[in-house]
Order: C-alpha cells, then structure tokens, then sequence
C-alpha cells in the first residue's frame, strides 16, 4: 500500500491550543448573538430576520409585515442598537 503523503507539517501544541482558543470564543460569540437575537422584541425580530438574514428589501419586507417602510426602517435600526448594546456589553 502507498502512503498518501502530508500537506504540510502537524500542527504543534501551542498552534493547537490557539486554535482551540479562537474556536471556543467564536462559539461564544455566536452565542451571544444568537442570544441577543431571541431577546428581540418580535416585531423587530421579524424585521431583523427578513432583511438581515433574508435579504429581502425594506420594500418586500414592509409589504410582508403590512407596515410603511420607515416603520421597517426604524424597526430595524432598533434592533441593529439593541444587538450592538447587548453583544459589545461586557458584562452580558
């Protein structure tokens, strides 16, 4: 049987270990978000989720949700403030 060769060396401990790091904090990072997310009042929720994750347009997501545009708008600019509060805050 042939070896099939390596692409490069192994990783050493402390390469290892900060890749571990980097795992877990963007786990928790998401996390966070997810969490910040959920915590959303449902009508800025559902305007987050329409056009951030979605991607639909202020326009299609107004008509979907049966609300003028600046509502989705300002719905959507509380939401954005609340994640960023809720994510950035140390404490949370």
């Amino acid at each position: 049987l042939r070896r099939v060769p390596h692409e490069g060396a192994a990783p050493d401990g402390d390469d290892m270990a900060d890749r571990v790091v980097r795992r877990v904090d963007s786990e928790r990072q998401m996390a966070a978000v997810l969490a910040a997310i959920a915590a959303l009042p449902q009508r800025e929720r559902d305007v987050f989720e329409l056009v951030v994750w979605a991607g639909e347009s202020y326009e299609r997501t107004a008509a979907a949700l049966d609300v003028p545009i600046g509502t989705v708008r300002s719905r959507l600019s509380r939401a954005r403030r609340r994640l960023y509060l809720a994510v950035d805050d140390p404490a949370s």
